[in-house]
């Protein structure tokens, strides 16, 4: 989990708060989204490491958290996990502040967007969080379904993938091209 804070939010806290769906070593905050953008560039992206989600509060350092969202969708092609998976498919909570209006942010490419009401309180998004990651996954089985490749209980299918009979050029939002030339098994 990719974390994005204000610098009144505690690690602790968010640490503790998302303890039943991510160990806490697996939680990396920054507290800009410059640091947001420099984490995704070089680990997420350069060095092709796997990420869930990226979880962000609104309004840091004078900044909305669409400026991240742009760098995410301003290369399309990036990829991450062994390139399997398009950086901009990657699912994005947005948590804005209570006197903010939601709906200017709905529909631009925030997967969820929760009203956020008190800095200690991320225990009570964890439910919206781990649903985001568990519609990112069923989207994942669809699309390997859609390309004619069986995963069945973590193992590849891909003989009607790589078959003369299946349809060409399926597009897909999540896997990658890559992917798409070297079906292999999912991280």
């Amino acid at each position: 989990i990719l974390f994005v804070a204000n610098n009144a939010t505690h690690e602790e806290n968010i640490r503790n708060g998302l303890k039943d769906i991510s160990e806490k070593d697996s939680i990396v905050i920054v507290k800009s989204y410059y640091e947001a953008e420099t984490f995704l560039e070089n680990r997420i992206h350069g060095l092709q490491d796997n990420l869930d989600i990226i979880v962000s509060e609104n309004n840091i350092d004078g900044l909305r958290a669409t400026e991240l969202l742009k760098y995410i969708y301003a290369d399309g092609k990036k990829t991450y996990s062994s390139l399997d998976y398009n950086l901009k498919s990657i699912p994005f909570v947005l948590l804005t502040d209570p006197d903010e209006n939601r709906s200017v942010y709905q529909n631009i490419g925030f997967s969820s967007i929760i009203e956020r009401r008190n800095t200690d309180e991320i225990f009570r998004y964890v439910d919206t969080i781990a649903s985001e990651v568990r519609h990112w996954r069923r989207n994942v089985l669809d699309e390997l379904d859609n390309l004619g490749i069986r995963n069945n209980s973590g193992i590849v299918d891909s003989s009607y993938y790589l078959s003369s009979d299946r349809l060409r050029n399926i597009q897909t939002e999540i896997l990658s091209e890559n992917f798409k030339s070297f079906p292999r098994p999912l991280r």
